[in-house]
């Protein structure tokens, strides 16, 4: 809401039509010429790791607690 307000945008509509004209999806960024760059920000799935979550990790943390004997 701030950000709107702060950048002239009389209402959130209106922020979501500013957006949606700056962005573009990486897959389309990729075929763009530098021209139709400018201005623009490309979105979307950059990086996509496998890595175990909080409760993977806290779960292996309560498995070796237990087995060096603090369930007693």
């Amino acid at each position: 809401v701030s950000f709107g307000k702060m950048n002239k945008m009389k209402s959130p509509v209106d922020m979501l039509k500013w957006i949606k004209d700056i962005t573009v999806s990486k897959k389309a960024w990729e075929g763009l010429s530098p021209d139709e760059k400018k201005g623009k920000y490309a979105i979307g799935e950059f990086l996509n790791k496998d890595k175990p979550d909080y409760t993977e990790l806290y779960e292996e943390v309560i498995k070796k607690a237990q087995e060096m004997g603090g369930n007693k």
